[in-house]
């Protein structure tokens, strides 16, 4: 798709959620060529889950994952990229490469 928009090659800023990256090993074992691995710069235990603020190759960024896989600063931690969530962008204009669908809007 980004290529068929004359992308190839070319520098684009990659977008993804904090949930959209997963810590729990089913995610990662089901996922190995999709891992990012970072170090946790603040880790915010909010009851059920747990925001770790990451730095990898110094960009910085945010995942939101389950409590249970808490973990404290100066860790590393490997993480499961959602690709079916992420999104891509122009790196000179901002444009969203990939723009939601606009459904039709059908009366019954």
């Amino acid at each position: 798709m980004l290529e068929e928009k004359g992308y190839q090659n070319k520098d684009i800023t990659f977008g993804i959620r904090p949930e959209d990256l997963h810590s729990e090993q089913l995610f990662i074992d089901a996922s190995p060529n999709l891992i990012l691995e970072a170090m946790v710069t603040v880790a915010e235990l909010l009851e059920a889950e747990t925001m770790l603020n990451l730095e990898r190759d110094r960009n910085e960024f945010i995942a939101k994952i389950d409590s249970s896989d808490h973990s404290e600063p100066e860790n590393k931690v490997e993480l499961a990229v959602n690709m079916n969530k992420a999104q891509f962008f122009d790196m000179n204009t901002g444009e969203n490469l990939q723009p939601v669908t606009k459904f039709k809007t059908v009366s019954v």
